[in-house]
C-alpha cells in the first residue's frame, strides 16, 4: 500500500475484502499537474474515475447500504484569463470538485463533449469560439444541453441565454455566490 492508512472499514458488515487491480493515467504524484486530452487536471490523480491502487471493495450479502464512493464532481472552467482560470480552479478543488480548464471555445466544447462535466463554467469574451457561439453549440448538442452552465464575464449585457443557464455572475463576481450556484447545480443545495 501506498504512502497512507489502510481504507477505513465501511459502515456496515464486510466478510470479505478484495483489492481492486489498479490502473492508472496521469501523474504519479498528485501535486503536480498533467494533461487529459488537452485540459490541465487539477485535480488529485486519487480522485479520479480510474481504480486506485490501494483500494478494497467489501462484499457481504448482508451489507445492502454499501455504496461505492461517487466520483467527484467536475467542473469545466472555460475562462481565457489564466490567472482567473487558476484562481477558480483554487477555490474549486478544495470544495471537492475535479476541474478542468478550456482557454478558449473550441476547447470548451471539446472538453464539454469528452468529459460530460457536472458543471460548465463559462466566460463570454473567449478566442476561436465566443461565450455565447459556445453556449449555443452546447445547447444543440444531444450530449450536452443537459450540462449546466453557470455564465460569469464582466460582458453579460449581451448574453442570450440558453435553457442551461443556470446562473449570471458578473465579474469581479462573488466567491460565495459561485459556490452558491453550483451547489444547485450539482444538487447540493
Amino acid at each position: 500500500m501506498r504512502g497512507g492508512k489502510p481504507p477505513a472499514e465501511p459502515a456496515c458488515h464486510s466478510a470479505r475484502r478484495f483489492p481492486v487491480p489498479a490502473r492508472f493515467t496521469g501523474s504519479a504524484d498528485p501535486s503536480q499537474s498533467f494533461n487529459l486530452g488537452g485540459a490541465r487536471e487539477r485535480a488529485d490523480a486519487r480522485d479520479m474515475d480510474s481504480e486506485v491502487p490501494d483500494m478494497t471493495i467489501a462484499l457481504d450479502s448482508r451489507a445492502d447500504n454499501c455504496r461505492a464512493p461517487a466520483r467527484p464532481r467536475r467542473i469545466l472552467i472555460v475562462e481565457d484569463q489564466p490567472e482567473i482560470g487558476e484562481m477558480l480552479a483554487q477555490i474549486l478543488g478544495p470544495a471537492g470538485f475535479q476541474t478542468f480548464i478550456a482557454t478558449n471555445g473550441v476547447e470548451a466544447l471539446d472538453l464539454a463533449a469528452a468529459l460530460m462535466p457536472d458543471v460548465i463554467t463559462l466566460d463570454l469574451n473567449l478566442p476561436m469560439k465566443d461565450g455565447q457561439a459556445v453556449l449555443d453549440e452546447l445547447a444543440a448538442n444531444v450530449r450536452t444541453a443537459a450540462i449546466p452552465v453557470i455564465v460569469i464575464s464582466a460582458y453579460t449585457g449581451r448574453l442570450h441565454p440558453t435553457d442551461q443557464v443556470i446562473g449570471i455572475l458578473r465579474k469581479p463576481f462573488d466567491i460565495q455566490e459561485l459556490l452558491d450556484t453550483i451547489g444547485v447545480a450539482v444538487g447540493a443545495v
